[in-house]
């Protein structure tokens, strides 16, 4: 089974310029502690990183994600890519669980725009054949829904305010 979701966000940002957030964007290490808890992200080099999320639940299961980030800022866009996801707290369902993310952080004039794009496959050969279709579903919508409601929450909160400092360093 495969699920995947899109999400858009704006991110108003009066009188900050476009450059001004294209340079914050332009060095992925920014946004992603910004966007992320700077405790559980671990920098690997100036493109990859570890991000261990905090535990959160889904149906009747407490998951925890942790993420294998890549970012490159091209073409003035920061891409950032789940390159790999291991969700703990699956148990024997965790080999049969697939969850990866494309993002995309676009400077504009007083702006940025977040586009994220979510999948979510599920074997249905394994562990998971014995659960009902609908079922599963269902809690994939799930998983999915919170996945990019908790990236947008990051993008308003975390990212926004720290770009919105960009006129007033402390």
């Amino acid at each position: 089974m495969y699920l995947e979701r899109e999400r858009t966000t704006r991110l108003d940002l009066p009188g900050i310029h476009q450059d001004q957030v294209a340079g914050f964007l332009a060095r992925p290490c920014r946004p992603l502690a910004a966007l992320l808890s700077r405790q559980r992200l671990e920098t690997v080099d100036s493109n990859h990183f570890v991000y261990a999320s905090r535990p959160f639940s889904v149906g009747t299961w407490s998951i925890q994600p942790k993420l294998q980030l890549e970012s490159a800022w091209s073409h003035s866009v920061l891409h950032i890519e789940c390159k790999q996801c291991t969700i703990s707290g699956l148990g024997d369902w965790q080999r049969a669980v697939l969850f990866l993310f494309r993002a995309k952080l676009v400077p504009e004039h007083e702006a940025c725009l977040a586009h994220v794009t979510a999948r979510l496959t599920l074997d249905m050969d394994g562990p998971l054949s014995i659960v009902p279709k609908p079922l599963l579903r269902s809690l994939a919508e799930q998983a999915l829904v919170q996945a990019l409601a908790r990236m947008e929450k990051r993008c308003q909160n975390g990212l926004r305010k720290k770009m919105l400092s960009l006129n007033n360093p402390e």
